[in-house]
């Protein structure tokens, strides 16, 4: 038995995609995987919420990477230009 108190969570669980909309085929597929009562669906929650995490930590580390590139640029030339002008 499913008790649903967060609607908002079991979507998220239903929609594999990640599209905002469940068809058919993904609706049967969730419900299939949700099956076996709370273990399903606490084993489907941690997924969902290692995914989102690991998507999110994946989008900081670009932009950390990033910044730290621009970072040792603007360092290298400060530096290029204190070394010309002294």
């Amino acid at each position: 038995e499913l008790d649903v108190v967060d609607v908002r969570t079991f979507f998220q669980l239903l929609d594999l995609s990640g599209g905002d909309d469940i068809d058919a085929d993904e609706f049967i597929a969730s419900c299939l995987r949700l099956r076996g009562g709370a273990r399903g669906v606490d084993l489907a929650t941690l997924i969902h919420d290692h995914t989102r995490l690991s998507k999110r930590l994946d989008e900081f580390m670009a932009y950390t990477v990033g910044c730290l590139s621009d970072l040792t640029d603007n360092m290298m030339q400060t530096s290029e230009r204190a070394f010309s002008n002294g």
